[in-house]
């Protein structure tokens, strides 16, 4: 009788486990991939970098920047590193309150939201204010855009390494609009050189150009090294671009954009 109720215990004891794996695999499952169009993780992606930008371009300081930005990448961080932990049970609270922001192999692996506060971080630390901003506007529109229009178009328009090349195209466009917007409107008044369309053309060509080719060159196939991510690329390559492009211009990068 003991041993029949101990197999009985056994038994319901592993049905559990049974149950509690195939309700984490199911949910597993249910996560978006790459080829899904995943709304809200764009939302999140979009009003996350552009307010991010707004509070830098209206009130922040360099250093209070610089603070907030840190702590927001250490804070991606931390949870990036619990939810990666293991089958533990903070992964599987990670799994239900980020489900929706996350794709399926994101599950084990650095997500896009850790890349993303990274590169912004290292944009805001290293780069003068304009020139973040410019590339920082690139990851959170074009970047998101671009992954949009490759959703929707058909195959034929892919390049080798499963990016679009329309979707590259269009992004390019939009980071030029971007671009070429804002630096009619700065201020203080710019070196005189910058008043010229000539450079203003420039600049908005090498963005536009720069933002686009980082985005196209990372390839859609997993896995990929670490900081192999246009999340993290786009901003830094498009910031280092524009910051080359000042110089050789020999325009000052201290001015402001006005609304």
């Amino acid at each position: 009788m003991n041993t029949r109720t101990q197999s009985n215990h056994t038994g319901k004891k592993a049905s559990h486990n049974h149950n509690n794996s195939n309700d984490g695999d199911g949910h597993l499952m249910s996560l978006p991939t790459n080829n899904d169009f995943h709304v809200i993780r764009k939302l999140w992606h979009v009003l996350g970098g552009v307010l991010l930008v707004w509070g830098y371009w209206q009130w922040w300081t360099w250093p209070q920047a610089c603070a907030y930005f840190g702590a927001f990448l250490v804070g991606i961080s931390l949870f990036e590193g619990l939810k990666m932990a293991g089958d533990s049970w903070f992964k599987r609270f990670a799994l239900r309150v980020a489900g929706p922001l996350l794709r399926r192999h994101e599950v084990s692996s650095w997500s896009g939201s850790f890349y993303f506060a990274l590169g912004a971080f290292v944009c805001v630390l290293v780069f003068p204010k304009p020139v973040a901003i410019l590339s920082l506007l690139y990851l959170s529109c074009a970047d998101p855009f671009a992954s949009t229009i490759g959703i929707l178009i058909p195959n034929h328009f892919r390049l080798n390494n499963g990016k679009s090349f329309l979707a590259a195209l269009l992004a390019a466009l939009l980071s030029f609009t971007i671009t070429f917007c804002l630096l009619h409107h700065t201020t203080p008044a710019l070196p005189t050189s910058l008043t010229t369309e000539r450079d203003i053309l420039v600049i908005s060509l090498v963005g536009a150009i720069v933002a686009a080719v980082s985005e196209a060159a990372v390839s859609t196939s997993r896995p990929r090294p670490f900081l192999a991510d246009d999340n993290f690329l786009i901003p830094v390559i498009s910031g280092l671009s524009l910051q080359c492009t000042l110089y050789l211009l020999h325009i000052s990068p201290h001015f402001d954009f006005r609304l």
